[in-house]
Formats: structure tokens, C-alpha cells, sequence
């Protein structure tokens, strides 16, 4: 899975918060770095979910929802292929 250089660097923040300290280069732990990894995909994917559900919340009662559904779906899918993900 590719990471955006920015999510790269929330992993580097999280696995330093994990691992209590800074890593020296060759001393990263994988399991953890992939740990971290999973954390900021499962965070990314539950503030997508937050934002569908927002505009599902604030759409008009007649409106058509198709697009904010699918992008919902999408989001629950995505999140569903995390849970394995080690």
C-alpha cells in the first residue's frame, strides 16, 4: 500500500511514540513500523467514513444520495481490507 509523504511522516511520529524513542537507522522494528502503518490507514479511513457521514447528515431529505452512499460503501470496504492487515 503507498503511502503520501505526509502519511509517511505521521507513521515515522507514531512509531517513535511506540518504539519511546527515536530509531537509528537499521534498528527499525518492522511488526512495529507496521503497526504504525495500520494506524494511520485505519485513521485516514474512519475520518473519511466521519465526512461521508457528515454530509449524509446534512443533505436534504429529498436529495439523491447516491454519490455520498457509494462513497460510503467504498469507505466501509476499504476499512473492511484493514482488518487482516498486519
Amino acid at each position: 500500500m503507498l503511502m503520501a509523504k505526509q502519511d509517511s511522516g505521521r507513521v515515522d511520529e507514531i512509531y517513535k511514540k511506540l518504539a519511546g524513542r527515536n530509531a537509528r537507522p537499521g534498528e527499525w522494528k518492522p511488526e512495529r513500523h507496521a503497526f504504525a502503518q495500520k494506524i494511520v490507514h485505519i485513521e485516514d479511513a474512519c475520518k473519511s467514513v466521519l465526512e461521508a457521514i457528515r454530509k449524509l447528515d446534512e443533505a436534504p431529505f429529498d436529495a439523491d444520495l447516491g454519490q455520498i452512499e457509494r462513497d460510503l460503501r467504498r469507505e466501509f470496504k476499504f476499512l473492511e481490507t484493514l482488518e487482516g492487515y498486519d
